[in-house]
């Protein structure tokens, strides 16, 4: 329902598009470069499994990259999503000798690639 004055005549309707959808990605980076960007497929929730994937992929191009980066331990930031606290995605972060690093307390002054 709409209010309108009666002498005025009804508001055109447009026709409502579909959207193209959204694209989900996950970016893994250093100080100087992105090392990885994984583009989930449609329709696919984010898992222990497809997490366990994109973990082992990160390792790779670690490897292909920049072998030298391996000599340190490479830290993950991790929110708290479950395919990030899944018993599979921990052990493959234990597996590869990654790291997990837990976000931040919120603050203003802080962004979470900080």
């Amino acid at each position: 329902m709409q209010w309108k004055h009666a002498s005025f005549p009804s508001p055109r309707k447009f026709k409502v598009q579909a959207s193209a959808g959204k694209i989900m990605c996950t970016a893994f980076w250093d100080a100087e470069d992105v090392l990885l960007i994984g583009y989930m497929p449609h329709k696919v929730a984010v898992t222990g499994v497809y997490h366990t994937d994109l973990v082992h992929k990160f390792h790779v191009a670690i490897k292909q990259k920049c072998r030298e980066k391996l000599t340190k331990v490479p830290l993950l930031l991790h929110d708290n999503a479950p395919g990030h606290r899944s018993h599979v995605g921990q052990a493959t972060i234990l597996e590869c000798g990654f790291e997990e690093t837990r976000h931040p307390p919120y603050s203003l002054y802080l962004a979470a690639s900080d």
